[in-house]
């Protein structure tokens, strides 16, 4: 994948969770504390920073329920990334 392309995904992916944040009526700071991981870390994770971990999107994705199917599904499924397991990129 070219950095390009890494750069948008992040983007998509960014956005979809701060979407699906709002749209639960959540703060970053209640996610953040949710998943167990900084204020400044769902920020970057919004914002498509690249030093969030795997990890932490999988689990920010679980806290709000962002599974296959889902906006955070789209964003993915256009350049699945080895780091992301299968059955959370295909319904």
């Amino acid at each position: 994948m070219s950095d390009a392309a890494e750069i948008a995904l992040l983007k998509r992916m960014g956005k979809a969770v701060a979407e699906a944040r709002r749209a639960q009526g959540m703060s970053q700071t209640q996610l953040a504390d949710r998943v167990g991981v900084s204020r400044f870390t769902v920020l970057n994770l919004e914002r498509g920073h690249r030093s969030v971990g795997a990890g932490t999107v999988l689990r920010v994705a679980q806290a709000l329920g962002l599974f296959a199917g889902s906006p955070l599904h789209g964003a993915l499924s256009d350049s699945p990334s080895p780091t992301v397991p299968k059955p959370f990129l295909n319904p």
